[in-house]
């Protein structure tokens, strides 16, 4: 049991402007009863105006049942765009109307996108659950993220549980193992701060690491990635894995390039990003990953991605 549906059934404190969010929101629901309309949405946002903005005979009252039917007919449209866009992925079915229901079996690709789904609602889970989910998402990223550096190239994970790739004690010495496999040292910066010492658990910001180990010569090609299923945080998250932070601590250091893994999606109708102002590393989106999943037919590949949604379970996903 994971969304709490207390919590889901609240109205939710978001901006008009996070198009993505509200659709999510619209998708959960839909999966919670099995239908939504844009009619039902507006009487959950109603249910939520302590400020009684939609109560018939105020003297905005027009202005702000128009502006709402607005929002609902973007989000709506998103949530059409979304049914072409992910084709075979997408678990719901658009009738007339704009209602929408979810499908009544669902296939292996459609667990796919409600794994997805699920780890882009954490904010309605208990703090147990969101570990749960920020976990698993970290290991399916890494089993994503082999497709986008060579084939021969090295993929471990740097946090969650780091007995499965190897990087093991405080944090000092998990970055001093890390900076050998990519050819290189610590700074001595590095090496005469002690908090890293007292550090146990934690990552620095680094989720999953991919190197190329060409020869012993320093600086070997590698990249990072960060991984997050936070709306609100994955844009400063990027800094974790840029150079700027991590030169501090390793040299020397190339520039590389940095990845950055979220289960939701930042693309807009049109099929482009809505905001790229803070965009300082490859996003890789639910569009993107989904599109790199279908792109692998590896059957290995295909099973390892299964298992993690299997682990979404419909009856046990709502509390």
């Amino acid at each position: 049991m994971a969304i709490q549906k207390t919590k889901l059934e609240s109205k939710p404190n978001w901006k008009i402007g996070e198009y993505n969010r509200w659709a999510d929101y619209i998708e959960l629901m839909c999966l919670k009863d099995e239908m939504i309309t844009p009619d039902d949405m507006m009487d959950i946002l109603r249910d939520g105006d302590n400020d009684n903005e939609y109560d018939r005979g105020g003297d905005t009252h027009l202005e702000k049942a128009n502006e709402l039917e607005n929002q609902m007919k973007d989000y709506f449209t998103l949530v059409k765009s979304r049914s072409r866009e992910y084709g075979a992925y997408y678990p719901f079915l658009l009738e007339a109307g704009n209602c929408i229901k979810r499908s009544p079996e669902f296939t292996e690709k459609q667990k796919q996108y409600i794994f997805l789904l699920a780890c882009s609602s954490i904010c309605f889970m208990k703090q147990t659950d969101m570990q749960k989910y920020t976990t698993e998402f970290e290991r399916f990223s890494k089993t994503v993220l082999p497709m986008l550096v060579p084939s021969d190239a090295v993929v471990e994970l740097f946090g969650t549980k780091r007995e499965e790739s190897g990087y093991t004690g405080t944090l000092r010495a998990r970055i001093e193992m890390l900076a050998k496999k990519l050819g290189a040292n610590t700074t001595k910066s590095f090496d005469h701060n002690s908090k890293y010492d007292k550090i146990k658990a934690g990552d620095d910001g680094l989720d999953i690491v991919a190197f190329l180990p060409v020869d012993q010569a320093q600086a070997i090609p590698f990249a990072f990635a960060q991984c997050t299923c936070s709306y609100d945080k994955w844009k400063e998250k990027q800094d974790t894995v840029s150079m700027d932070y991590w030169n501090t601590k390793i040299e020397p250091l190339i520039s590389y390039p940095i990845f950055m893994f979220v289960p939701f999606s930042c693309h807009n109708n049109a099929g482009k990003f809505y905001d790229v102002t803070n965009l300082r590393s490859f996003l890789i989106d639910r569009d993107r990953i989904i599109k790199l999943i279908d792109k692998n037919c590896d059957e290995v590949f295909q099973k390892e991605i299964n298992a993690f949604c299997q682990k979404v379970c419909l009856d046990e996903l709502f509390s």
